[in-house]
C-alpha cells in the first residue's frame, strides 16, 4: 500500500475534510486487519463496511442483515 510516513493517512483526512459531505461519505478500512483468501471475502468485507458507513451517515435505524 506504500511505504510507513508516506503521508497516506494525512491525505486521506486531508480529503474527507475537503469532499462535500452531501455527495460523499468516507468508508476507513484497515487492511491490516484483513487477510481475504478469496476476492469474494474481501468484496463482501468492502461492502459491509460502505453499508455501515452509509446507514451511520444517513441515521438509519433499520439493522443491516450481513450474509455468512
Amino acid at each position: 500500500m506504500g511505504e510507513r510516513k508516506a503521508g497516506k493517512s494525512s491525505f486521506l483526512n486531508f480529503l474527507e475534510a475537503s469532499l462535500p459531505k452531501d455527495e460523499f461519505i468516507p468508508v476507513r478500512i484497515d487492511t491490516q486487519e484483513i487477510f481475504p483468501q478469496l476476492d469474494q471475502l474481501f468484496l463482501g468485507y468492502l461492502s459491509q463496511k460502505a453499508a455501515v458507513a452509509i446507514k451511520d451517515t444517513l441515521g438509519l435505524t433499520k439493522s443491516i442483515k450481513m450474509m455468512a
